[in-house]
């Protein structure tokens, strides 16, 4: 009796504890998805108030291995996360509100959130510029530039002693596809990693990153290349550890990278159970097959443009001697492409000379050096490139028809008219006869660009050249090197005295115009303020009124010295304009630029 009476209350105890575990109804099924192992959950609430994982799903009495509980400052951060992860992950978002707001209420009541504490940094690997994409060309037998901007210039040679009017250019891209033996299309890139990267010794660099086990509680980690595209599309290709040196890697695109189509790629590492990936930062590219003509013409033209100067003097006759004296004389200044040379000034020309008449006498030679010649004081794009060609029935030149047509080509459309490059022209000589024509084709020149944001002039370089702007895409195929600025100046008033006809007068000498580049103008320029000169820089060429002094001393800009001008930079329509009441245009440029040629590479 006294056993059977013993069993009776083991059992009833039994199903007394169990009933304490046993939920009907809608709370059984709200708490389903939150429970790994409910009999480690307090019996007085229906939340987990003891440790949970970050998406609120799991409880635990302790943290896994591999995992502690988040600091205060980071439960907060992932509480933030928990939320974003319901309004944006696609497998948040089809919760239910119910169940959203379960999870949220779990996570806000348990004592602490576990977290894997080593963690694989992201944002810290950083994709460099000058990747290429290049695939191997059966008509060519070699490996091409295979994407928008393949013709990204690497440098270009010169010096303000460089005469040549082959002006080297080298195409980065063509010559490191070249020396590739890889047929399929290859995405060759490089990365710079941060420090949570270079200072872990689990990791060091991009191979690391991609393949070191962490205790995370991810198995054989690896990196896979994320291609997103237009309206959602999305590939994925995984990179495989041979591919990975250091810090370069390459990727074997498949078909569904497509043609004619803006990509963003970026490298992942899956991370653990519920937490977002490790990624780098992107790159973007647009796939493009270049023609043989692509290859064969490569990357504009350059030609150095130089200056010299002339000296425009008066004077008059002596009376007994019939000889005559100059009593007063100007620099004027002029300009010529390396190809085409002005012709030379004629016998006993008095009013104009161009060279250093002390040493070489008064009349000119073709032998005889202009007079303060700079050979390369700055390039244009060469006006015999075929691409300037102007097409039939039309000025505009080839290459803006060639621009609009690859931009309408990316963008699917057929508008998108083009008219960045045009024709330069300007005297390279002093007029010594009447109807004698001084002006010439110096090149071609293209129009400066509006940042919209800042409302700021900008001159395209090889950063704009990898953005993801399909125009400064397409423009780095074409030109591929920096470009800057260039700016007209204007000389102040030089008057002179003149004693004519028994009474004396001041009389001024002709306006001289000085071309200068941004790289050049930036080394000399200010603006005065209470009468002194004071150093210029970006925000001043906006809203001052730019100076400075010619011929350049670029160790003392501010200082003017004898021989030295005021120079006043200026729009072309306001030389020879004491001051302009124009209300400046949106498509006026803020800092009175002309518009962009290819920058100059300074001497070392």
């Amino acid at each position: 009796m006294k056993t059977q009476l013993k069993m009776t209350f083991t059992l009833l105890f039994f199903l007394t504890t169990m009933a304490g575990c046993i939920l009907s109804g809608d709370d059984a099924l709200k708490n389903r998805p939150i429970i790994k192992d409910y009999s480690i959950i307090k019996k007085n609430s229906k939340y987990c108030i003891d440790l949970i994982d970050p998406l609120a799903s799991t409880c635990y009495l302790e943290c896994p291995d591999g995992q502690l509980p988040a600091t205060v400052k980071e439960r907060e951060d992932l509480l933030l996360d928990l939320k974003k992860y319901f309004q944006s992950d696609p497998e948040g978002k089809n919760l239910s509100e119910e169940e959203q707001d379960f999870r949220i209420k779990t996570f806000e009541a348990a004592r602490g959130v576990c977290i894997v504490k080593e963690r694989r940094p992201t944002g810290q690997v950083y994709m460099q510029p000058g990747f290429c994409l290049c695939r191997g060309n059966t008509d060519t037998g070699q490996v091409e530039p295979d994407m928008v901007g393949g013709w990204y210039i690497k440098n270009v040679a010169g010096s303000n002693n460089n005469t040549s009017s082959n002006t080297l250019i080298n195409s980065y891209c063509k010559t490191y596809c070249n020396s590739k033996s890889e047929q399929n299309a290859m995405l060759y890139g490089k990365v710079k990693v941060g420090p949570d990267i270079q200072l872990n010794e689990k990791m060091i660099d991009l191979y690391g990153w991609c393949q070191a086990e962490l205790a995370d509680g991810v198995p054989s980690p690896s990196c896979n290349a994320h291609f997103y595209g237009p309206n959602g599309e999305k590939s994925e290709i995984p990179v495989a550890p041979d591919n990975i040196s250091g810090s370069n890697f390459k990727v074997m695109l498949t078909d569904s990278i497509r043609y004619g189509v803006q990509y963003i790629m970026r490298l992942e590492v899956k991370g653990p159970t519920g937490s977002q990936p490790a990624v780098s930062t992107s790159l973007n590219f647009i796939r493009k097959r270049y023609n043989q003509n692509d290859i064969v013409l490569g990357p504009l033209q350059i030609m150095p443009i130089s200056q010299y100067s002339c000296l425009v003097r008066t004077g008059s006759y002596h009376n007994t001697t019939n000889e005559f004296y100059y009593l007063n004389a100007a620099r004027l200044h002029y300009y010529y492409a390396a190809n085409r040379k002005p012709s030379n000034l004629p016998p006993n020309e008095r009013t104009y000379t161009c060279h250093d008449f002390q040493t070489f006498g008064e009349n000119d030679g073709p032998s005889i050096p202009r007079f303060e010649l700079m050979s390369h004081h700055f390039s244009l794009w060469n006006a015999q490139d075929p691409r300037f060609q102007t097409l039939q029935g039309s000025e505009s030149p080839k290459i803006n028809t060639l621009i609009q047509n690859d931009l309408n080509e990316l963008a699917g459309t057929s508008g998108n008219e083009i008219n960045l490059f045009s024709k330069f022209d300007y005297q390279v000589k002093p007029p010594t006869a009447e109807n004698e024509t001084t002006n010439a084709t110096l090149g071609y020149i293209m129009q400066p660009f509006i940042n919209s944001r800042t409302n700021t002039p900008l001159c395209p370089t090889r950063d704009d050249y990898t953005s993801s702007t399909p125009l400064f895409k397409i423009l780095g195929d074409y030109i591929g090197v920096d470009t800057e600025a260039i700016y007209f100046a204007e000389r102040e008033p030089v008057r002179y005295l003149v004693h004519e006809e028994g009474a004396y007068s001041l009389k001024e000498t002709p306006t001289d115009v000085i071309l200068i580049r941004q790289s050049e103008l930036q080394k000399i320029w200010f603006f005065y303020e209470n009468g002194l000169p004071i150093t210029a820089d970006e925000n001043a060429s906006y809203n001052r009124t730019i100076n400075f002094f010619w011929p350049p001393d670029y160790d003392y800009p501010l200082t003017k010295k004898a021989y030295q001008r005021v120079y006043t930079v200026k729009l072309p329509e306001n030389i020879g304009k004491a001051s302009t009441t124009e209300t400046p245009t949106a498509t006026s440029s803020r800092d009175k630029r002309y518009g962009c040629i290819p920058k100059l590479s300074e001497p070392k």
